[in-house]
């Protein structure tokens, strides 16, 4: 697995699935799809600001590994918390998403 060390990026800085060793990527898309379940049927509003949102998205990432019957999954989660660049740059990666949650969401039309 990879140390961590790495910070690779795309030009505009974005954080991508490559960035990701090959089951760390396969927890961050599978993240990114519980999230957005989550915001749905669950936690309508997530944290919006600061350390709330990294740990609401860091405490997704942790239930849906531990919930998961992959047990690499697993080890890759222990791993995680070992591993701060790649834990840092997972909970970017899927946190973004429901940042943008809140302006996509539907809004009822005042009539």
């Amino acid at each position: 697995m990879d140390s961590g060390n790495s910070t690779s990026r795309t030009s505009s800085g974005k954080i991508t699935e490559s960035d990701f060793p090959a089951v760390i990527r396969d927890i961050a898309v599978a993240a990114k799809s519980y999230i957005r379940t989550s915001t749905i049927y669950v936690e309508t509003f997530p944290p919006s600001k600061g350390t709330a949102r990294m740990e609401f998205a860091w405490n997704s990432i942790v239930e849906m590994t531990k919930n998961s019957k992959k047990s690499d999954w697993r080890q890759a989660l222990e791993h995680l918390k070992e591993t701060q660049n790649i834990k840092k740059k997972l909970i970017t990666y899927v946190r973004f998403l429901f940042f943008l949650s809140h302006y996509l969401s539907p809004v009822p039309m005042l009539i």
